[in-house]
């Protein structure tokens, strides 16, 4: 792990717990695909439960798409959870 990484993944769950508070029961984190922030948990939630949030994989595949019909899709998806939040 080079040191800029190993700083942000201490950084994050350091971070998480000012804002939080004692965090040490939590067993399950929603989060997007960041591999520091997944990263992070791991080193301090061993068992913790990782599930990827549904908005922002949706956002992914809207980006990576290529299929015109499953973009707009996709799109319209993406922003009908926008508005809801």
């Amino acid at each position: 792990m080079n040191k800029e990484f190993t700083a942000d993944v201490k950084w994050i769950p350091d971070m998480f717990q000012e804002f939080m508070g004692d965090t040490s029961s939590t067993e399950t984190f929603v989060m997007d695909s960041s591999h520091t922030g997944i990263a992070a948990i791991n080193r301090t939630h061993r068992y913790a439960n990782i599930q990827l949030c549904s908005f922002h994989v949706s956002c992914a595949l809207c980006r990576k798409t290529r299929n015109r019909r499953e973009k707009a899709c996709l799109c319209r998806f993406v922003s009908t959870g926008s508005r809801r939040q």
